[in-house]
């Protein structure tokens, strides 16, 4: 493994190990492992070929640390406009008597993870969560959004039948 300046030869290990690991430290490994992957029998040839494009890819940068490759490339996704990290959202705790707009609200925010998704569907609705779990999020919100949308109409019938019982003289 080379050094970097934060190690000295007198303190070998000092520092975080993104400091002391050089990107082609990682290169290295990330060929090995591709390498133990390559065989159908034994191991994983699509995956083989993945790490073998990211090891490709990582070599113009082979003598940065991987912090400074990390600062990089931060810096790069902060001048080209990439939004950083959703902030995680917690649900409310009882999913089950969660109004008709708090659901609509949660459907219409991205920031929800699909698990979150599931567990409104699951919970408030009685949705499986393996029917659920099956489809990609967009989809898990178009059923959750079905299922609200019945339980809407299931309230407006309900309130007809009420109001025509109170006009009702039998």
């Amino acid at each position: 493994m080379k050094t970097t300046e934060s190690q000295s030869a007198e303190n070998p290990g000092v520092g975080h190990p993104e400091e002391r690991l050089l990107i082609d430290d990682l290169i290295r490994y990330l060929s090995q492992l591709a390498a133990l992957n390559k065989e159908d029998r034994t191991g994983n040839p699509e995956w083989s070929d993945g790490l073998r494009q990211i090891a490709r890819a990582l070599r113009p940068h082979a003598a940065l640390s991987i912090a400074e490759f990390a600062d990089l490339v931060r810096g790069i996704s902060a001048r080209s406009g990439m939004s950083p990290r959703k902030e995680r959202v917690e649900l409310p705790p009882d999913l089950e008597s969660l109004s008709q707009p708090d659901i609509e609200k949660i459907l219409g925010d991205d920031r929800f993870t699909k698990s979150q998704i599931i567990e409104v569907g699951a919970k408030h609705f009685g949705i499986p969560k393996s029917k659920l779990a099956r489809s990609c999020k967009q989809d898990a919100v178009e059923s959750v959004r079905a299922a609200l949308d019945h339980q809407r109409s299931l309230d407006l019938i309900s309130a007809e039948a009420r109001r025509s019982g109170e006009n009702r003289l039998s």
